[in-house]
């Protein structure tokens, strides 16, 4: 997602010898659909002054579904994959070639990884989890004024 077929980005891809399947543009309400359809999503992030302080919305939405991601050292996302994903260095793009395949080649380890992430964004980014680790911090600040 992200590069349309004639994109330039594609032909960039297409010309490193990449075999790629791009999609056309794919609502929003679909994206979940697509996501749990994937052997492995990859969630490569640029370093850049922008995405230090960010993480993708679809690094969270693949590990919701369970699937098993890999993604870059950027940002918080080292600490919201420690041990549920596999991560390599920002704009590495044969670490990330072999890091997709390593898990295409191994579905027992994908799985495990992706329970794992599941189990991950349950328990520390769900709204049940910011419920309760949020809401008390925002009453007790509440309760002082």
């Amino acid at each position: 997602m992200g590069a349309e077929a004639g994109s330039a980005a594609a032909r960039g891809i297409r010309e490193r010898g990449a075999a790629a399947t791009f999609l056309p543009w794919v609502p929003f309400d679909d994206i979940p659909m697509l996501l749990s359809a994937a052997d492995v999503v990859a969630v490569p992030q640029r370093k850049t002054s922008d995405t230090v302080g960010q993480v993708p919305a679809k690094l969270l939405d693949a590990m919701a579904l369970g699937r098993p991601v890999v993604s870059t050292r950027v940002s918080m996302i080292p600490e919201i994959l420690e041990g549920c994903g596999l991560l390599v260095e920002p704009g590495d793009v044969p670490a990330l070639a072999a890091a997709i395949a390593r898990l295409l080649d191994a579905p027992g380890e994908a799985l495990a990884l992706g329970d794992r992430a599941r189990e991950r964004c349950v328990e520390r980014y769900s709204f049940q989890s910011a419920r309760r680790d949020l809401f008390p911090l925002v009453e007790r600040v509440m309760a002082k004024r």
